[in-house]
């Protein structure tokens, strides 16, 4: 499992049009990551997620953000070195596979921050 291995990992959706990015997902019950598949992203070792929806977490679930505390481990020991980012479109052209991930996180003091991922591809020298 090469994911063993990864920091990262990023969750694109399909459908993956380019009009995605102006989507209004308010009201729409958007798909979201249940508990314990967020359980085996932690457990595998990924510390920053990136996904393409507008939350881990069900828009309407009284506030309780149950996919998010297993991903941080709050409150029982917060994981400080990982983070999520969310409606972060890939388009199609870029292929499945490994790459290296520049994040490019804001310094804000806040429970959220933007971030503008940038991925590079891995090239092998000879």
């Amino acid at each position: 499992n090469t994911l063993k291995n990864a920091d990262a990992l990023i969750i694109r959706t399909l459908p993956n049009p380019i009009q995605k990015l102006n989507e209004d997902y308010g009201g729409k019950n958007a798909p979201a990551i249940r508990t314990t598949d967020m359980q085996k992203i932690v457990d595998i070792g990924i510390h920053h997620l990136l996904i393409d929806l507008p939350s881990v977490d069900p828009e309407w679930d009284n506030g309780a953000l149950a996919s998010h505390h297993v991903y941080w481990n709050y409150p029982n020991n917060p994981r400080l070195d990982a983070s999520i980012t969310e409606f972060a479109f890939v388009r199609d052209d870029i292929q499945d596979g490994e790459y290296l991930l520049k994040l490019n996180v804001s310094n804000f003091v806040s429970d959220a921050a933007p971030s503008r991922p940038v991925l590079y591809p891995i090239i092998a020298l000879n």
